[in-house]
């Protein structure tokens, strides 16, 4: 399952030209071979399990090893926090009064010596096929033969409004609980299942994704679909998620650039649906239950209310007759376009948040006209 993985991982790594380079980059520098990256997949076919055992008993020694514990300040240690703050200002000091400039400081002449900028052109793909099943499902096929991989997306046609607004914090916390258990299926058996298959796959407030190599694809994608279609919101699964995202939330607060980052959002977009506080988020987390994420689910997870997105290494008729085969039996509403409440923006506000921290975040900011579209 790992070699599989693994393999999968090194031909997503050749999808980002930056990746390849760095990858190549380190592979030389340790090996001396411009062409080991190359071989990787192969030689991972060569692991044994007693090399994994050999490795283990070598370097993951507890007597090597180091221990950090990272705590939040309590009131009763502010008095030894700020001693410290001020003893590092005096070292600062000391060393600038040491180096101190002589001479003025240079004006930039380099920058003058670049020309105007030259324009760029640059044709985004065209879709190889699109079309709409029978139940109302958009598809959008992309064949490309360059990587012997194939990633699908099925993304809400609200996964924007989903993504950023108060109102996707619980469809966040569903889409997060699929994975826990499908019909018939446990958890582990999803799980492992994927992991056999060296696929990948997300399931979050915009939606849900799978990729694997495409000989693998078609049973990793069937697997998919039933995850994202019959999930079974058990009682301590939908505990154990919510409980990991009300303590993402928690941590959240403590972190200066998350709470800075909440307070402008609000600022922005008053009185509309993408204003919520962490506290907000908490509240609802903790308020979902299993007959909650289930309306959600009947409510979202439907053909209308999605796009499915794929690309990648296959034949597309062959794909067509799949889909039509796996998904004729999903049903649902029609789409109704989210209704966005219009932003009550007041100018010239100014908002201090104090917190406990030798960090600063400055946020400066205003609603912009441009979108997506322009130029």
């Amino acid at each position: 399952n790992v070699v599989t993985g693994r393999v999968t991982s090194f031909f997503h790594e050749l999808e980002s030209p930056r990746d390849l380079v760095h990858e190549w980059f380190t592979s030389y520098f340790e090996t001396g071979d411009e062409e080991a990256v190359f071989r990787r997949p192969s030689e991972y076919n060569s692991l044994e399990s007693s090399m994994v055992q050999d490795y283990v008993k070598k370097y993951l020694d507890p007597f090597n090893a180091n221990k950090i514990e990272l705590l939040p300040l309590p009131e009763s240690k502010k008095p030894i926090w700020e001693d410290a703050k001020a003893r590092e200002v005096k070292i600062e000091e000391a060393i600038l009064t040491a180096h101190k400039r002589t001479t003025p400081v240079e004006e930039p002449s380099f920058v003058e010596t670049f020309g105007d900028p030259e324009s760029f052109e640059f044709n985004f793909p065209e879709p190889t096929k699109t079309f709409e099943m029978a139940n109302g499902l958009e598809v959008v096929l992309y064949q490309d033969e360059s990587l012997p991989l194939v990633t699908a997306n099925c993304r809400f046609r609200d996964a924007e409004f989903f993504e950023k607004s108060k109102d996707g914090l619980a469809i966040k916390c569903m889409m997060d609980s699929l994975i826990e258990g499908s019909a018939g299926r446990t958890k582990t058996e999803n799980v492992d299942f994927f992991n056999a298959l060296g696929a990948d796959y997300a399931f979050s407030s915009s939606g849900a994704g799978v990729s694997a190599l495409n000989s693998n694809f078609f049973p990793a994608l069937e697997r998919f679909f039933s995850v994202l279609r019959q999930p079974v919101f058990a009682k301590n699964s939908l505990e154990k998620v919510k409980e990991l995202f009300v303590s993402s939330y928690e941590r959240s607060h403590d972190s200066p650039r998350a709470v800075a980052m909440r307070v402008f959002a609000n600022q922005v977009y008053r009185e509309t649906q993408f204003a919520w506080t962490f506290d907000d988020a908490i509240e609802i987390t903790k308020g979902l239950e299993v007959s909650s994420a289930q309306a959600l689910h009947r409510q979202n997870v439907q053909p209308k209310k999605m796009i499915l997105c794929i690309a990648g290494s296959f034949n597309v008729e062959e794909m067509e007759t799949k889909l039509n085969s796996l998904l004729s039996d999903w049903k649902g509403d029609a789409y109704l376009e989210t209704s966005i409440c219009k932003p009550n923006f007041k100018p010239g506000g100014k908002i201090d948040v104090n917190m406990l921290r030798d960090q600063a975040i400055l946020i400066m900011g205003q609603p912009s006209e441009v979108t997506v579209y322009d130029e």
